[in-house]
């Protein structure tokens, strides 16, 4: 049976203990708000002894590192996906979609999820966005 991967916010500041959190955008503001006193905070993804940094992030085939601006799982493909941005020119150029292991699911990606549903003829609404919450 494998186990679950979670989201982790963590940080320098040893006052604060660590803490698992539900999803990406709740880690992500769970970040936003520890950051205002540990300005190490940042978030990681996976299982006890096996996290992995959501920056910094190197791709196969691609100069730069990459962060991660957004997570979904997508039950079609059976797979929690990634979508990153690259450190240095951000949204000047194109992101890219991962597998959870960082290993390439979609490149050339300019429209988010949306580029994959199309690529994967996806069925629409499989991924939540801010207007569907």
């Amino acid at each position: 049976m494998e186990t679950a991967k979670h989201f982790l916010v963590t940080g320098d500041d040893s006052r604060i203990s660590n803490f698992y959190t539900g999803g990406f955008d709740l880690a992500e503001r769970a970040r936003r708000q520890r950051a205002e006193t540990d300005k190490t905070a940042r978030i990681l993804y996976g299982t006890p002894g096996q996290y992995k940094q959501l920056e910094g992030i190197k791709i196969e085939g691609y100069r730069g590192k990459w962060y991660v601006i957004d997570v979904a799982k997508c039950d079609q493909l059976n797979m929690t996906v990634f979508l990153l941005e690259h450190e240095t020119f951000g949204d000047e150029t194109e992101h890219l979609i991962t597998d959870d292991d960082f290993r390439l699911v979609l490149e050339d990606v300019w429209n988010g999820f949306d580029d994959l549903t199309e690529e994967y003829l996806l069925d629409d609404g499989w991924y939540k966005t801010e207007e569907s919450k």
